[in-house]
């Protein structure tokens, strides 16, 4: 097993076949994330001396704590933590490294401002990029991170975080993503059980 390291900045969420498989759940249930995130009740982000102001979430899940039945579909072992996250206009995220552990943090475009990645995005080590709206972005909460939105919109997104410790790395000589199909007997499957065991 190759153990996730950090200091790669955005990883392809299809690397690992249990994020791939999580992720095409999530982005089933897309609209209903739409229309059930507007009636959420948001807190201020708990490190505000990274922003100052205007950065806030809606918890969904945490420390593997259910916090809402609407959203079942989330309600898998793999998530450390869920919940949106709502960046302001005109708000900026200073460059840090996180404090969820040694995770992958999984970020899912809900609604995005217009601009180029000067106006809205984010950086994770040397990559720099913006959120699309239906589209995943994966890097270690470890790595050194920034974002901002200059823009004078709200952005919103999904956050869920994914312990690296869970994870099988999908070979590059082998792209099935469908091992949870596979014999329930089989060493592959059984594997799959273990790694989705808590990690505490």
């Amino acid at each position: 097993m190759n153990r996730p390291e950090k200091g790669q900045g955005f990883v392809p969420v299809d690397k690992y076949p249990q994020i791939k498989t999580l992720c095409d759940r999530v982005l089933d249930n897309f609209e209903r994330l739409e229309k059930i995130e507007r009636y959420m009740p948001y807190i201020s982000w708990p490190e505000i001396f990274l922003y100052k102001k205007g950065w806030t979430a809606a918890p969904l899940r945490y420390m593997w704590r259910d916090y809402n039945p609407l959203f079942s579909f989330l309600n898998d072992d793999l998530i450390q933590t869920a919940g949106f996250s709502k960046l302001a206009g005109g708000t900026e995220v200073i460059p840090h490294k996180g404090y969820a552990g040694d995770v992958f943090r999984i970020n899912l475009g809900i609604v995005v401002p217009e601009g180029d990645v000067d106006a809205i995005g984010i950086r994770a080590e040397q990559d720099k990029t913006q959120w699309k709206r239906g589209e995943f972005l994966m890097f270690s909460d470890l790595d050194e991170h920034e974002a901002w939105n200059r823009t004078e919109e709200d952005r919103l997104i999904l956050i869920l975080d994914v312990p690296k410790d869970k994870l099988i790395e999908l070979d590059p000589i082998d792209k099935r993503s469908d091992w949870r199909e596979s014999d329930p007997n089989s060493d592959e499957y059984k594997a799959g059980d273990i790694l989705s065991a808590h990690r505490r």
